[in-house]
This record gives C-alpha cells, structure tokens and sequence, in this order.
C-alpha cells in the first residue's frame, strides 16, 4: 500500500506529539504568561477510517494516522505543539495565530492530507480530514475549553462533509440546533402516544413511458397540539440526535400498512407500490428487521408492493445490520431501495456488497443536470452500474420538464420531484384507486410537457 506526501516545510515537536493533559497545560501555561496575546488550537479529526481499515487493514490504518500527524507537524512553526489527542485525533495548537492565521493553518493542512495517495495494486482512496478551530482567549480561556470547544467545531465540520473546517464562531446555527432539539423531543414524544402524524405520498413516475404514477414514497408530517403540520425538520432532527427514530420509524411502518391494507384490492388492481424510509438507527436496532417482517406478512399486503428505503450513508455506516435488514425483507418479497445514492462514503466500493432493487440519485446531482456536465456524467456512471446489479434508477428533485428529458436521454427509469407530483396526504391518493391515478399523456416514452407537468404537480 502506498502512503505518502508529506509536507517538508515547518518543524515538528523535537519531542514527538504530546498528549491531550500535556497540550492543555501548556495552554493554560501560556494563558498565564500572557493573556492578552492571541493562540488558537486545531482539532483534527481523519475521515472515514473506519473505511480505511476495512479495505486497507489496520496497519495501514496506523500508518495513516502518523503520516496525517506528521504532515500537520510539517506546518507547525517553532512555538507550535503537536498533540495526540487519542486514536485518529490529532491537536494542533498555535502558540501565537489570530483567526485568519488559524484558518490558513486549517487550509494548509487539508491541502496537505489531500496529497496523499492511499492506494494498493486493485483500489485507491482519496484522504482527507476534518477541522474544528478555537480561538483563545476570544472562544476559550482555558486549555481545556479550547479543545472541547475546537472538537465541537470539528464534529460540526464532519456533519457537513468530508475535507472541511470550521470555526466555532460558525456554531451558533448548531449550538441553537441542539437547544431547540430538545425542546422538541417531549413534543415528539408526546405525538408518538397521541399518533398526531399523517402519512403523505409523492409519485415516482416513470421517465420510459407515459403510464400513470403508480409507484409513491410515503413521508411523514407531524402535527401540532392545534392541528398545524410541523416541518419535519423541525422533529427529524431531535429524533435522530436523541435516538427515537426507532420509535419513529415503527410507528409509520404500522400506520402505514394499516392504511394500505384497508385498500389492499385497489393497490393489486393498480399494481402500486409504496417505498417506506428507514432510518439507521433502526436498521441497527436488535429485532428491527423481523418487526418489520412480521408486519408486512400480518398486514395480508402483497410484498412486492412494499419498497424500503435506506439511505446509502446509512447502509456503508453500518454495513452488517444493513446486509441483515436488506436480505431479511427481501427475504419475504419486499424490495429495498438505496437513497441519496453518490454522497455516502465509498459509494462503488460499498456497493458490490449491498443488493438492492433501486438506486436513487441523489437531487444534488439532478437538479443542475442540464447544464452541468459532470453531473450528468455522474449519473450516467449509475446508470451503468444499476445496469449490470438489475437495478433501476430514480432520479430525485425532477422540478420541470427539461430535467425529466435529459434524465430519460441518459437512460433513466424513474423520476421524483415537485416537477411530477408534490406529497399529498396518502388517504387522498388512496381514495383516488378506484379512478385514474394520473392525467393520461400522449405518445409514448415521453416525458410530460411543462404544462402538462404542473398539472400533474
């Protein structure tokens, strides 16, 4: 395996790095000395290890971690200390830098670690790492503080991507996030035990043919002690911060096939389909995957009429329960749907190893398709993958009529989006069964006209 491209400027710690109770005391060491003057510490987190070890084994993955710590000492100026903060957490502490200093260190640093080749004779793996920034005194009076505050930071960095830094003075969004989830989780709760959610739908068309939607993705709005629906941000985010979207997620699964079974002669006539989300939170959880077995096969559905969907992140984070979750509901005839495909991690790499029945593009890459090449590219490349697993392709965020023609011309099968149908309630969708789903469309493998479409919407 090769690993290289260090940096060979700076000068690292004659010492080698120090730990993180040595680094804080010559934090506070220096605090003492001179208040006034300004420092900073970089908390530097290497992405996707976990990865790293699994395809490269865990000596390369010890390997990594000293040339990423050696490669940030390679930017350390004299007075600068390197720290090892534990495992793949690397200190980086700035004994005089102000805030535009700190962030050119940031920079530096993930130029650095981008360079570096990770790679054997059958696969490669791009680098990179993660920044929180503090600066002291103005974030953090003590040692201490500046690296908790620099690892807020930096989990704030990892939640937005790969290769990224941030400072905290940017956590203010997040900060106030975390207070208003928790204000959130006894309204959640407390709409678990009361069932003030409603289940919507939203077609997915097909791009090859002018045949009536007749496959849906159910989503879920919450509503509110005065019957006003919630945003679902406003309530998925306190359930995934604090571990409910189990609780969630069976809750819509048994609401759900409860609504469709009362229709269950109108989806066999109509051949439709409905694709449930699910959480990895769920798909972790001991016992998931046969409550969820046990409640299409009680439900008296037809199987083959229910899609489950798992995002991709979701699946690549915890790829054994994924495995379980995807072969147990397939198992009895569902089938499993792979979502926001193209911006989890290692997504081709995963991807042998995780069979689905569609692949879902993810909006990022469809919405600019008309006039971004590389984005169409990237959705030609899943296109032909889908080909050769047997599966289809859904192209999320189809918002007009142009989007779904060049999605059909590279070979689409589905697409999703407000240009097709917005979410409905499902008991609307439903009551519609016993008549067209759809306004018909003329001609065939055509998709809808602008106007036809904001009909249709």
């Amino acid at each position: 395996v090769k690993i290289g491209g260090l940096l060979e400027t700076g000068e690292a710690s004659k010492d080698g790095p120090m730990d993180r109770l040595t680094v804080i005391e010559r934090i506070d060491v220096d605090i003492e000395r001179a208040p006034d003057v300004e420092r900073a510490f970089l908390f530097v987190d290497i992405d996707r290890l976990h990865i790293i070890n699994d395809r490269f084994g865990h000596t390369v993955g010890d390997e990594i971690i000293r040339t990423v710590t050696e490669t940030v000492a390679g930017i350390a100026r004299p007075r600068d200390e390197i720290a090892s903060l534990s495992g793949d957490l690397i200190g980086l502490y700035l004994g005089t830098a102000d805030e535009s200093q700190a962030i050119n260190a940031a920079t530096k640093i993930l130029k650095a670690v981008a360079t570096i080749p990770v790679s054997d004779a059958h696969k490669s793996m791009d680098l990179s790492v993660s920044i929180g920034i503090a600066l002291i005194p103005e974030h953090a009076p003590t040692g201490s503080q500046a690296v908790n505050i620099a690892e807020v930071a930096c989990q704030s960095a990892k939640s937005r991507g790969t290769g990224q830094h941030v400072l905290f003075q940017d956590q203010d969004a997040s900060i106030m996030q975390r207070h208003t989830d928790l204000s959130e989780v006894g309204n959640l709760q407390s709409a678990l035990i009361e069932n003030r959610f409603v289940i919507y739908a939203q077609k997915i068309r097909s791009l090859r043919s002018d045949e009536p939607a007749r496959k849906f993705e159910l989503l879920t709005r919450m509503l509110d002690t005065a019957g006003n629906l919630v945003p679902p941000q406003h309530f998925l985010s306190a359930a995934e911060r604090y571990q409910m979207m189990p609780a969630f997620d069976r809750w819509v699964i048994a609401h759900a096939l409860k609504q469709l079974a009362e229709a269950e002669n109108m989806l066999e006539m109509n051949l439709s389909s409905f694709a449930i989300n699910v959480s990895g939170q769920s798909i972790a959880e001991e016992g998931f995957s046969d409550f969820v077995a046990g409640s299409v096969l009680e439900s008296g559905l037809s199987p083959d009429s229910i899609c489950f969907e798992i995002t991709e992140s979701a699946a690549v984070k915890s790829i054994e329960h994924a495995l379980k979750f995807i072969k147990d509901v397939r198992k009895i005839g569902c089938s499993v749907a792979l979502d926001d495909f193209g911006t989890g991690y290692c997504s081709f790499s995963y991807l042998q190893d995780i069979p689905v029945d569609f692949l879902k593009i993810d909006g990022m890459f469809v919405t600019n398709i008309t006039r971004n090449p590389l984005s169409q590219a990237i959705v030609q490349a899943v296109v032909g993958i889908a080909k050769v697993m047997g599966a289809a392709t859904i192209g999320e965020y189809v918002e007009d009529a142009a989007i779904g023609a060049r999605l059909r011309e590279l070979d689409v099968d589905f697409g999703q989006g407000f240009g097709i149908g917005r979410p409905e309630p499902l008991s609307d969708v439903l009551g519609r069964m016993d008549s067209p789903l759809d306004l018909g469309l003329t001609g065939t493998n055509q998709i809808p006209s602008a106007d036809v479409m904001k009909k249709l919407a």
